[in-house]
């Protein structure tokens, strides 16, 4: 196989372009939660209680990671979010609990529109679920990244 032949696939992190729907599945039941300081590359997470960062007034910033099913590519990546992607997901949570159904029952349309502090996130739950592949294995949410 050739260069121009080679078949590349993306990373095991679950990225949104602008404009562009894309459908999930969730596939942890709880998010793994951490707080950290500063952004990209510069990023270190919050020591809590007595953080020196926090003494110095950095903002503090939580997110999230979860396993989830990208249907467009057919395999399980790692999503990191900010809280205004987990407020849209808990709204549909607290929707779908009343109905006695799990928000890792249902797939889920993400779509990003905007860029930085600009970006509006879009959740719809679609009216049809798939089923997911047999045996996925799924990535320790738990670790630094």
């Amino acid at each position: 196989m050739g260069y121009a032949d080679a078949q590349i696939r993306s990373g095991k992190f679950f990225k949104l372009s602008n404009g562009e729907p894309v459908d999930i599945r969730l596939l942890n039941e709880e998010p793994y939660e951490k707080f950290t300081h500063g952004f990209a590359q510069q990023t270190t997470e919050c020591g809590g209680e007595g953080c020196k960062k926090c003494a110095e007034g950095s903002e503090v910033r939580q997110t999230w990671t979860t396993n989830v099913y990208d249907w467009k590519e057919n395999r399980v990546k790692l999503w990191t979010y900010g809280a205004m992607v987990a407020g849209k997901l808990k709204t549909h949570a607290k929707a779908l609990a009343e109905e006695g159904k799990s928000l890792t029952a249902v797939d889920l349309r993400i779509l990003k529109e905007g860029e930085g502090k600009d970006t509006e996130y879009t959740i719809t739950t679609r009216m049809t679920t798939r089923e997911l592949p047999k045996d996925l294995t799924l990535f320790p949410t738990d670790l630094p990244f």
